[in-house]
């Protein structure tokens, strides 16, 4: 007679199938979510949009893989009976719809670069000082005059510089980074940030019209007039300045769109 008692079952195998049902039920949860997202908010029309709807379906991969990859582990210990099936149904179910989806996205990147917008071709001066911007990737013609801004440069402005005027105030030419990157050339409001004295303008990049602001001051009972352009740069916008006094209103436009026709940079619309 054996008197060896039989063992007890392991508590710790339903966690295991628990874990190989999650790997297959991801998949199904996922596709649900997403047909939620897709009755609920219609087609996705922004980059927001998009972030929002692939961060779920990330989450439901991460799981379904790694669930799937634990039980498989557990199979030689506690056996293939239901773990290893529905762990591998669920691995390959993932497998399948990422092989599926890479032709789709492979589209998708070729048909955002076909729409992304194509500069016309800057107009140097061969004589003309570059400017240039190793880290945000874009440069333009110093126009004749302008030096570097004296002394300290203030810390809000990447370059500054500066024209002195032979009997009248001076011109200024500031290069602002902004945060982050505009999804339009229209940007909102609250993007521009208008003043009471500020009011809105277009230009024109090489092709590309962009949004501006007319910003008109009063300093020491003087007028002034500043331009701000806003370029919609590929890693980040920056901000064109062109300051000087009120009544050079039609230089200082002229001034903006010369440098706005020599401006070499991507920009990510």
């Amino acid at each position: 007679m054996n008197s060896t008692p039989t063992p007890l079952p392991d508590s710790r195998r339903p966690i295991f199938e628990q874990l190989a049902r999650a790997s297959w039920l991801s998949v199904v949860i996922s596709i649900c979510t997403n047909l939620v997202f897709q009755v609920g908010f219609g087609p996705s029309t922004s980059r927001e949009t998009t972030l929002i709807r692939a961060l779920p379906t990330a989450l439901f991969v991460l799981i379904g893989i790694v669930s799937g990859i634990v039980a498989i582990c557990a199979v030689p210990r506690y056996g293939r009976k239901g773990l290893l099936w529905p762990a591998l149904t669920g691995i390959l179910l993932w497998i399948s719809l990422f092989i599926i989806a890479v032709p789709t996205l492979l589209r998708a990147r070729q048909l955002a670069q076909s729409k992304r917008t194509i500069l016309l071709p800057a107009k140097h001066s061969p004589s003309a000082k570059r400017v240039e911007d190793a880290e945000l990737h874009f440069a333009f013609d110093l126009p004749d005059g302008f030096e570097p801004y004296p002394g300290v440069k203030p810390a809000q402005y990447s370059h500054a510089f500066l024209q002195k005027g032979p009997q009248g105030p001076s011109r200024i030419l500031l290069v602002t980074p902004l945060k982050g990157v505009f999804t339009s050339t229209r940007p909102n409001p609250w993007e521009v940030q208008l003043g009471p004295s500020s009011s809105m303008t277009t230009f024109n990049w090489r092709g590309l019209e962009v949004t501006g602001c007319r910003v008109s001051e009063k300093n020491n009972g003087k007028e002034f007039l500043t331009f701000n352009v806003l370029i919609p740069l590929r890693q980040r916008a920056v901000q064109l300045g062109f300051g000087g006094p009120a009544e050079s209103e039609h230089e200082l436009r002229s001034l903006a769109e010369r440098v706005l026709s020599t401006l070499d940079g991507e920009t990510n619309l």
